[in-house]
């Protein structure tokens, strides 16, 4: 972590009036932005038709299209994603989705937080608390998912997590590269990149980028792999040991690239390359935009070392242009407020801020 400057700031400051998440009724549309012009999001039950899950019991998500005014054919991207079920100890199973058809905006200059109700069916057991929301890029046609799940139940807990997409091609998905440089589709695989090979006279559906760990993580999938009934679904599966009173969290990503441009697979890999890497690394690449350093430090499927709290703005630096991001965060309850690790965005975080500024954390 650079420090550029050695002012001391005192705990004195004048906040914004605070703006607030708005609920916004699913499916909706988000508003234009570099990266993702278009993007709408629903609701969807994942394991209908011939899908099998992995865990036993179906899993659930959203409807989700993403879009770029300069890649053809990207308003057809993706029938689900972000499909999550859950299972503790092998036998408290429910699904996690936000079924109130109710979605909470929050946009911000990196991109547009999509928090969920979490709402998860059946009740979870006493002692467990999930949490999850979307962030989708306005610089980036790339979505991500942060899952977080808390146990206080007394006691450590195995919980197994299973996340799915269906492409939702107009035709045969066909693999076009994986992580590991061949075609088979496994647990080695931090991404895996598939294509419409329909065939059929229509544009094709974009290239899609699936991304699910990175370089050098401390827990990785027991399974990455094409649905064996439906080979428009894929699913990934993470066995999370997770002590009393710890919570851990799990980032994927989604994105699309063109179909039809000769560099488009080429765009795709280096894309998918840039989200197999260290968390640190996505730190510095913008792609942990949204989420604060307390949250960060519960991600388990990234490698991400122990971060500064007083890098509001996340770019490596501890600048008082922090000032300006945590202000921003305070206002809009951004995770990045949180500078005391109370799991709230109140004024005593600004006296954090302000000791871990000239501690030059």
């Amino acid at each position: 972590m650079t420090r550029c400057s050695t002012v001391v700031l005192s705990a004195t400051v004048l906040l914004a009036a605070s703006s607030h998440a708005q609920p916004t009724a699913a499916p909706f549309d988000l508003p234009a932005g570099n990266g993702a012009d278009f993007v709408r999001f629903g609701t969807d039950d994942f394991g209908g038709g011939d899908a099998i899950s992995i865990l036993p019991l179906p899993i659930d998500g959203s409807t989700f299209e993403i879009g770029d005014a300069s890649i053809a054919g990207a308003t057809d991207a993706y029938d689900g994603v972000f499909e999550l079920g859950v299972l503790i100890n092998g036998v408290d199973g429910f699904t996690l989705a936000d079924d109130d058809g109710v979605l909470n905006l929050i946009a911000t200059a990196e991109g547009t937080r999509v928090v969920l109700d979490a709402t998860a069916s059946p009740v979870p057991p006493s002692g467990f608390s999930i949490a999850a929301e979307h962030f989708v890029f306005a610089n980036e046609p790339l979505a991500r998912l942060l899952f977080s799940i808390t146990n206080e139940s007394g006691q450590e807990a195995m919980i197994q997590v299973e996340m799915g997409s269906d492409s939702g091609t107009g035709g045969t998905p066909f693999d076009a590269a994986t992580a590991s440089g061949d075609m088979v589709v496994d647990a080695s695989d931090t991404w895996i990149i598939r294509t419409d090979t329909s065939g059929i006279s229509k544009i094709p559906d974009p290239i899609q980028i699936h991304s699910y760990f990175g370089e050098g993580a401390p827990v990785t999938p027991t399974i990455v792999r094409i649905d064996p009934a439906d080979d428009d679904d894929s699913q990934v599966l993470f066995d999370l040991l997770v002590q009393d009173g710890e919570t851990q969290s799990l980032i994927f990503y989604i994105g699309v690239a063109d179909p039809v441009a000769p560099t488009g697979l080429t765009e795709a890999i280096a894309l998918a390359d840039r989200l197999d890497a260290s968390g640190d690394q996505l730190r510095l690449d913008g792609l942990l935009a949204g989420i604060g350093p307390a949250t960060a430090n519960t991600v388990v499927n990234y490698l991400i070392d122990e971060p500064c709290p007083a890098d509001t703005n996340g770019d490596g630096v501890v600048s008082p242009a922090d000032f300006s991001a945590w202000i921003d965060a305070f206002n809009n309850q951004l995770p990045a407020c949180d500078q005391n690790g109370d799991g709230q965005c109140d004024p005593t975080d600004f006296t954090a801020w302000v000791a871990n500024f000239n501690n030059g954390c």
